[in-house]
């Protein structure tokens, strides 16, 4: 993860990274960041919006790197069950929202997703890993 900031990845791996903040981990994100007034920096500190989400890949994109962050962090921090558990709930997760997805307006796919993300976060500080794959 060598093009995400430092930051972002300690942010991720303290369950401290908001959901609205995941178009900071996708590359074509960061490469407009690059070629804009501010750079990077200013993408760093700028909280996302709806707006940064029009279509399903703007946020599986990023999401995967999300869980590939936090599965890679969970191996290497020796809890390979809990990359296990993640990597099998991401995989249910990215699956559900792409069927939703199929299923309903992108804006409230979106809303969805944001509420879901945002009390897994929770559940991760707390140790509970295994609730991404389940369905709200």
């Amino acid at each position: 993860f060598d093009q995400i900031d430092e930051r972002v990845i300690l942010e991720i791996t303290r369950h401290e990274f908001r959901p609205y903040n995941l178009h900071k981990l996708d590359k074509r994100v960061r490469d407009r960041a690059d070629r804009s007034e501010g750079g990077l920096d200013a993408l760093l500190v700028s909280s996302g919006s709806a707006k940064e989400y029009p279509t399903l890949d703007s946020l599986l994109v990023p999401l995967q790197t999300f869980f590939s962050i936090l599965i890679e962090y969970a191996r290497i921090s020796g809890s390979g069950d809990v990359g296990c558990i993640l990597a099998r709930g991401s995989l249910a997760y990215l699956a559900h929202i792409t069927e939703l997805a199929c299923k309903y307006k992108w804006s409230a796919v979106l809303s969805y997703h944001m509420s879901y993300h945002a009390k897994r976060r929770q559940e991760m500080k707390k140790g509970r890993y295994n609730c991404w794959g389940a369905t709200d």
